[in-house]
């Protein structure tokens, strides 16, 4: 007879299997419609179909969205970082200390000017301090990811963090459907493109999906910044707990905390990159691996679709939509510039 604790584990996967097919399905239907509509690219037909999904089923076949919630949650998470890891084998390590190394200028300027624009914005719009900082690491570092890690540093009031997540996804949202076509319009090349997204977009899904809509190429080069700068977690942290702690007279978060709020994935990325140099790899393995990580990470954006609230993207109110939009605003300008004009920057292609 089976213990208490494996009818348990059992009952959790097999809530986990309508919604991780209906992920998978959606996925299948995104590539075949990316591929027939290339402009689009399955990972953004992968996020419309689910938010299509998610809309529809609510409306008619609430039951089964209800069932699928927790095999999409799961999806939404796993799936994406599953498929940013097995990008990694088809990426060998040099390649990314190349990429690394001529994007950090870029990155890093975008991020502190994000950041203090969120703070001075956020003073001149009379927005509370905790707010600003929250949307602000939001924009300027990784979406929902960043929000989550400065909250468990912060402990501010759930609302605020409620506002916060609604805004910049709002505007992550957005960056996925509209830096596609800036990026036509402006002239990039994938790796510029890839760039961009990867410091101005705020959420890793909606980078990938904007990225490879764009090219292959630009969604290499956008994963490997995107992950570079989700490491600003770190110090970030560090300087909110200071504040913190200076703030309220007592000692915040311990370091060890804060340490680990960097997403385990980041590090499995990276040691994926060490494959190919290893030789252990056929070269067919790290052809099909590019492959296998879109289509994990369409199923990922399908899952997200899915439950996305339409509602949740207006939900945050009028002035701190507005602070988001022009912090977004600043990133991707302060990065296009950048791009652009600065002539020491050498792109590797």
């Amino acid at each position: 007879m089976d213990s208490p604790q494996k009818v348990s584990r059992r009952s959790r996967l097999l809530r986990t299997l309508p919604g991780l097919g209906f992920a998978l399905l959606l996925a299948a239907a995104a590539t075949a419609l990316g591929t027939a509509v290339p402009v689009f690219g399955a990972p953004v037909c992968g996020i419309l179909l689910g938010v299509l999904a998610g809309v529809l089923l609510r409306r008619w076949c609430y039951p089964f969205h209800a069932a699928a919630g927790s095999g999409a949650r799961v999806a939404s998470t796993y799936l994406l970082q599953a498929g940013i890891v097995i990008l990694g084998v088809g990426l060998p390590f040099t390649s990314l200390v190349d990429i690394g190394a001529a994007i950090a200028p870029i990155m890093l300027a975008t991020f502190a000017v994000t950041l203090s624009g969120a703070l001075l914005l956020g003073r001149l719009m009379k927005l509370d301090p905790e707010l600003r900082i929250l949307i602000g690491a939001g924009t300027a570092i990784c979406g929902a990811s960043a929000i989550a890690a400065i909250a468990a540093v912060l402990h501010p009031a759930k609302d605020r963090i409620a506002i916060a997540l609604g805004t910049v996804l709002t505007f992550s949202v957005t960056g996925a459907l509209i830096f596609p076509v800036l990026g036509s319009l402006a002239g990039l090349s994938d790796e510029m493109f890839g760039i961009w997204a990867g410091t101005a977009i705020n959420d890793t899904s909606t980078v990938v999906a904007a990225a490879y809509a764009f090219g292959a190429a630009a969604g290499t080069y956008a994963v490997v910044v995107k992950l570079a700068r989700s490491l600003l977690i770190v110090p970030l942290c560090l300087a909110v707990q200071a504040w913190v702690a200076v703030r309220s007279h007592r000692r915040g978060t311990p370091v060890k905390g804060v340490l680990r709020s960097v997403p385990i994935f980041v590090f499995l990325f990276v040691g994926a990159t060490f494959l190919p140099a290893a030789g252990i790899l056929p070269a067919a393995a790290q052809e099909g691996a590019g492959l296998a990580s879109t289509f994990l990470v369409t199923a990922a954006l399908a899952a997200i679709g899915v439950l996305l609230r339409p509602a949740q993207l207006t939900a945050a109110g009028v002035r701190p939509l507005a602070f988001g939009g022009l912090l977004g605003i600043l990133a991707g300008g302060v990065s296009l510039a950048l791009l652009t004009f600065w002539p020491a920057l050498t792109v590797p292609g």
